[in-house]
């Protein structure tokens, strides 16, 4: 048993849209808390009630909840002789099953310090930021401001779902909803939903109707949202009035499972559904986070968008960039949800919250919160837990003032009207803290954000962006994609399988990009908008010695001896000769089951693809790194890997052959298999892929084409080109020839007092520069920040833009002595990799002092003072030794590549 990724089976745009986050067999220990003997399962929409019956009966399955919010999904507890795992990997190969997933453990999204405070007004920085508690004055939501305008309406409806609330605190009570349908304490059901007395709302935890907060996290939520205003007691919350309804989902422990969230949601949807204006709740408060993946969650989300409820979510507090690593429910692609950051009362990124400039919507105030706890009493908490509240207080008091504005509007005036500030600057959609005074005037102003792609991406590539002014969609707007000149008309149409919107009229325009028609074109893409903004991607990862291109098909028909492979496992092939593969030679070859060879590596988990270079393995030649899934062996089989030499000496050919193989989550669907080779030479380094067949097709068809395989070559630990990676990029019939377009370049020392340039290990003196010999694609000078080149494979040119992560180094120079200006042949120079040396540099960042980290500048070929070590990492080339006040200039550096 072995870890899984996750491979979103059939759906393929939010698939492009997590950046390869995909849920797929379950095989190994799963990497998130879960509850033991419990699954979520949701059967297709047509499968009929006796079919699953009988599905849950041949697994053993008992049913313990249906729900109506996500249709044909279910609870069931598992037989205590199956493993989740196991029971996920059974279920999924049912054609009848959507999905099958864990039930997750979700916790609250907080980092408690529990202070002594008293419940005063001028405590609350968040609100009104005075410079009080010692930060930056101003640094708030301008709620003064804003209450000028409005304080709220007991009309609005929001749902906090949590740990519960005190629903006696006298700062609250007056503001929490009561259901209008039941009539408290006669022990029936009156509204007929299901739930008697469920006065206050629900506890799916506990599994009654009291959702009391046992905790205290739900009840400081609920006072930053609407504790009640000018009422001379304790604190108030962005709303004076306000209705506020509870879901207790987490416990009183702070914990909580998947299936328990889908209730609440499920519980909310079918009050909004009532159509009783009491009832007509707007958005949902998430300060919680945890766990995996789950489809079911999604969709019971997705529900409330089309039902039109916002769900507001921290962001997490693990310090963590959500763009390489999501953080859930807060990173759901939905465009009903916000994900939150929290600020500090300087108006700085909290040193705990979670950021993401495609991941993370805003900031609101979460360190330091005072806000009503249980027991009438008032604490202070820190968190994304209590950023989130703001928001949701915020979208509220919006709903206030503008009665018919509808979900997306709420949202599309949040992220327009907060203040642009540098903690939030390139580490959120927006770039901003929110503002109450400014959402609640908003009056022209256009917002641009970017939510896809990441800074990396692969094909097919979702571009999708807020475009709004204040609260209405600004469109139209394309993007014209350089180099190349494609144009892209971005609409807002609601076509996901065609265009990748998800939601028609928000304000969120989209466009799918097939990329190049030649799968071997990589690089740093420009995508330029036509409402002026910019952004760049770097799609297929780095050009390493390897490059490709794509060719007539020449598949070799062999009848190959079968290595009767099993799931995961290795076979060694020894050919008779020497295959050349990168500057070496190697007469033995590893197979794996997955789809890939590797010629010093044969031991290792590698079913779970990852993107080139790969740390863990020094050589690697990936046709079609998956889950893939041999049939059985021996005579005769059809169904596994096999080998064969072709030709004579001195050209002779070995040919490898994924033959007919299936893929682990459909592992019962026979006909569900692809077909690929890699062919070896005896006489050249040249490698290449045939594709004969890559559809699997059925429960499979999201997997189809590489939709969740590496595709690349790599010949050590940091040289590698990857052209795919969980993108449907390869097609039937298709060849990829893979030639080697430079030899690794040799190290070299620099006498720094002569100029002179050693081989590596010749130099016997001291004060050297170490540095290599390099193409160049453009004119070079002397202190130059060069970068990789990435439409010339191994060649280099001046650095194009801010914080590259391209930046290779410095060219060489000493003063008086020019080193590397004309190299060893013609379009060759002297790249400096450690040591110290003249660079151009510019004050464009503010002044550079010695010491201070430098980065590649937005004016080409030089280099900039870097503000943030985070914003710059992977893109540092060294540290100045030298000051530049301001302009641009010539100084000193240690260059540290």
């Amino acid at each position: 048993m072995r870890l899984a990724k996750r491979v979103l089976l059939g759906l393929l745009l939010l698939f492009v849209a997590l950046g390869g986050w995909v849920v797929q067999g379950q095989k190994e220990p799963i990497p998130h808390e879960y509850v033991r003997d419990e699954l979520l399962v949701r059967f297709k929409h047509d499968t009929s009630r006796s079919v699953i019956n009988q599905i849950n009966a041949s697994i053993g399955a008992q049913v313990l909840q249906e729900f109506t919010i996500v249709n044909n999904l279910q609870r069931v507890k598992l037989p205590p002789s199956l493993s989740v795992p196991e029971a996920i990997a059974r279920y999924k190969s049912n054609p009848n099953v959507l999905y099958a997933e864990p039930n997750y453990i979700h916790k609250k999204d907080q980092n408690v310090q529990l202070t002594p405070d008293d419940p005063m007004f001028n405590q609350l920085w968040g609100l009104h930021n005075t410079g009080q508690t010692g930060g930056t004055p101003d640094a708030d939501i301008d709620a003064i401001e804003a209450w000028d305008i409005s304080t709220g309406s007991s009309s609005v409806v929001v749902f906090v779902i949590d740990t519960g609330v005190d629903y006696n605190h006298p700062d609250l009570n007056a503001n929490l909803w009561r259901n209008p349908g039941e009539i408290p304490g006669n022990n029936i059901d009156d509204d007929n939903n299901g739930y008697v007395d469920d006065i206050y709302g629900i506890d799916t935890a506990y599994n009654d109707t009291n959702p009391f907060d046992g905790d205290g996290h739900g009840t400081h939520v609920s006072g930053t949202i609407g504790a009640i205003g000018n009422n001379t007691v304790g604190v108030v919350g962005v709303n004076w009035n306000v209705k506020i309804g509870h879901c207790k989902f987490l416990n009183d422990s702070g914990s909580g499972y998947t299936s328990d969230a889908i209730e609440c949601l499920q519980y909310i949807l079918a009050l909004k559904q009532t159509g009783n204006p009491a009832n007509d709740v707007i958005a949902t408060n998430n300060s919680w986070g945890g766990g995996g993946f789950s489809q079911a969650l999604y969709d019971a989300i997705k529900a409330h968008m089309n039902a039109g409820i916002l769900f507001i979510a921290a962001a997490g507090n693990s310090n963590a960039n959500n763009d390489t690593a999501l953080s859930l429910p807060a990173s759901y692609f939905l465009p009903n949800v916000l994900a939150i950051a929290a600020t500090t009362h300087t108006d700085a990124r909290a040193s705990f919250s979670n950021y993401g400039r495609y991941t993370v919507h805003v900031g609101a105030p979460g360190a330091s919160i005072l806000s009503t706890t249980p027991g009438n009493t008032y604490s202070t908490y820190s968190g994304t837990s209590m950023a989130t509240p703001h928001v949701t207080g915020l979208a509220a008091l919006i709903k206030a003032q503008f009665p018919s504005f509808n979900w997306y509007q709420i949202r599309n005036r949040i992220l327009a009207s907060g203040d642009v500030t540098s903690g939030m600057q390139n580490i959120t959609i927006s770039d901003r803290r929110i503002n109450a005074y400014n959402a609640l005037t908003c009056s022209n102003v256009p917002f641009f954000g970017v939510w896809r792609p990441f800074d990396t991406a692969s094909w097919p590539m979702l571009i999708a962006v807020y475009w709004v002014n204040c609260e209405n969609p600004a469109g139209p707007i394309s993007v014209t994609i350089t180099p190349g000149g494609t144009v892209l008309n971005l609409l807002d149409d609601g076509q996901e399988a065609t265009s990748g919107d998800i939601y028609a009229g928000d304000g969120i325009y989209s466009a799918i990009w097939t990329g190049p028609a030649d799968i071997c074109t990589i690089g740093t893409f420009t995508l330029n908008f036509s409402n002026g903004e910019t952004r760049t991607v770097q799609v297929g990862g780095v050009q390493g010695s390897y490059s490709c291109t794509t060719a007539t098909p020449g598949w070799r028909t062999i009848t190959g001896t079968n290595l009767n492979l099993g799931d995961d496992t290795w076979a060694t092939v020894t050919p008779g000769f020497s295959v050349q593969f990168g500057s070496s030679s190697y007469s033995t070859v590893y197979v794996n089951a997955n789809g890939l060879i590797s010629f010093t590596n044969n031991t290792g988990l590698q079913y779970n693809n990852q993107q080139l270079p790969y740390s863990s393995f020094t050589t690697l030649v990936a046709p079609f790194w998956d889950d893939l899934y041999p049939g059985p062996g021996g005579t005769g089989s059809t169904q596994n890997v096999f080998w064969e030499v072709v030709g004579a000496a001195p050209n002779r050919e070995l040919v490898i052959e994924w033959r007919n193989v299936g893929h682990y989550s459909c592992n019962s669907d026979s006909t569900a298999t692809v077909t690929f080779q890699v062919v070896l030479f005896e006489s050249t380094n040249t490698v290449l892929f045939n594709y004969q067949d890559v559809i699997f097709g059925g429960n499979c068809s999201g997997l189809d084409k590489g939709g969740s395989a590496t595709v690349g070559v790599q010949v050590s630990t940091s040289d590698a080109t990857q052209i795919g990676f969980n993108s449907q990029i390869l097609s039937d019939n298709l060849q990829v020839n893979w030639q080697m377009v430079l030899g690794t370049p040799a190290l070299f020392r620099v006498e720094r007092t002569t100029g002179n340039v050693y081989t590596d290990g010749s130099f016997i003196g001291g004060g050297a520069d170490v540095a290599e010999y390099i193409s160049v694609s453009e004119a070079v000078e002397p202190g130059d920040v060069v970068e990789l080149d990435p439409y010339n494979p191994r060649q280099y040119r001046k650095a194009q833009s801010a914080y590259s992560p391209l930046v290779a180094g410095v060219i060489s120079t000493r003063p008086g002595v020019i080193l590397g200006a004309r190299g060893r042949s013609e379009g060759q120079v002297l790249l400096a990799l450690v040591g110290r040396v003249p660079v151009k540099a510019t004050a464009e960042n503010g002044p550079i002092r010695p010491g201070d980290l430098l980065t590649s500048a937005s004016k080409p070929g030089y280099a900039m003072r870097c503000e943030n070590a985070q914003r710059c990492e992977g893109a540092i080339i060294g540290k100045a030794l030298e000051s530049l006040d301001e302009g641009a200039g010539v100084i000193v550096m240690l260059v540290m590549r």
